[in-house]
Parts: C-alpha cells; structure tokens; sequence
C-alpha cells in the first residue's frame, strides 16, 4: 500500500520550527540582552546626577576635660541628631571609554541580530528541505 501524500504547510512548519529550537530561542535571547547592555552603555554617556543623605546621632559633651563622659551619655540618649543632605553631579570629561565601550555595545548587539536573521534562513532552508 502506498504512502498518501501530505501537503505540508511551510509557515506553519517554520513557526514551529522557530517555537522548537533552543539555538533560535536563545539567539533571541541574546539580542534582548545585547540591547540592555546597549542602553545602559548610553546612559554612562551622559552626566550623572545622585543624591546623597545621611542621618545620625553625635555625641557631644560640653568640654572633654571635666565631661568625658557627657559625649557617650548624649550619644547613647541620642540627644543630638544629625543628618545632611547632598546632590552630586559628574560630568564626564573626554569620556573616551565611554564612548568606545558603547560602540562596541552597540555593534555587538547589531552581530547578535544578523545572528538571529542567519539562524532563521538555515532554519527556513532546513523545514523547506524537510
């Protein structure tokens, strides 16, 4: 008895195909996290604003001579509290590091995504092949 003959459905094939292969999955996979590393690469070209804060207790005494003591007791009574606020800016001067290491981000990211189209031609050339 002969074989029937199966019309197969190519795309449906491939998008199977594609669901199917870890190599693809993670090929995929790398350009989302190329496209971090790219993003974050451009933040570190730009000036950085951070804030700062603090907040304590200080122990002081009236003099050290007669009170030694008086600094541990206002400390440990936490009758002095402190605390300070700040903003730090930095400009990058030159920022040739920088600026190298987010082109090298960015064509790595750029390889990772031809990675992926040539892995989806093999891919479509092997379901076509069957």
């Amino acid at each position: 008895m002969p074989a029937d003959v199966v019309a197969l459905d190519e795309t449906n094939s491939f998008s199977i195909a594609l669901a199917n292969r870890l190599d693809y999955r993670q090929a995929v996979y790398e350009v989302e996290r190329r496209g971090l590393l790219r993003g974050y690469q451009r933040n570190q070209l730009f000036p950085a604003v951070d804030m700062t804060g603090s907040y304590g207790y200080n122990g002081r005494g009236l003099s050290f001579d007669q009170y030694a003591w008086d600094s541990s007791d206002s400390l440990t009574e936490r009758d002095n509290p402190e605390w300070s606020v700040g903003v730090v800016v930095s400009t990058p001067l030159g920022n040739q590091k920088a600026r190298a290491d987010y082109h090298s981000a960015r064509l790595a990211a750029e390889q990772a995504e031809w990675n992926v189209k040539r892995l989806e031609q093999e891919i479509r050339v092997q379901v076509k092949n069957g």
